[in-house]
């Protein structure tokens, strides 16, 4: 990924924000998206027809969340290691394309990564916008 210095610093001084409790932060970003976009559950059989109030406490979410925010906590940490990156994203990309999930249907989780960001004192919004772009374009590329 191709990204300044200043938007490296920016994405990785809001990540350091969110704390070290990845499954917590999972679990908050995806509550955050079924919120705002209550027919994305349809896409998680092991979810579908469960409450916002349960899915808070549920196993699976947990464990899909917290692996979804493991991967972006070493695509921050690793934006200027190329090799990482490349591999990272490749494995993402093969598992994605085995469930039939696009990189437009990854997009649908960028407002509510950012969102969850901000909540947690995030201020570098442009630069977030930059770096999941990035991350997709290379998503993209390897779908």
């Amino acid at each position: 990924m191709s990204l300044s210095a200043g938007c490296l610093e920016g994405v990785r001084a809001d990540w350091g924000g969110c704390g070290t409790d990845l499954g917590a932060i999972g679990v908050e970003l995806f509550i955050t998206m079924f919120q705002r976009q209550d027919n994305l559950l349809t896409y998680f059989p092991k979810l579908a027809g469960k409450s916002i109030d349960v899915l808070r406490t549920d196993a699976n979410l947990k464990e899909h969340a917290t692996k979804v925010v493991s991967l972006l906590n070493v695509l921050v940490k690793n934006a200027d290691n190329e090799a990482e990156l490349k591999s990272q994203v490749e494995k993402f990309a093969k598992q994605h394309r085995a469930r039939k999930v696009d990189p437009d249907m990854v997009e649908t989780i960028f407002p509510d990564i950012i969102t969850v960001v901000k909540a947690h004192g995030g201020t570098h919004e442009d630069e977030w916008k930059q770096f999941l772009k990035a991350f997709n374009d290379l998503n993209r590329s390897m779908y």
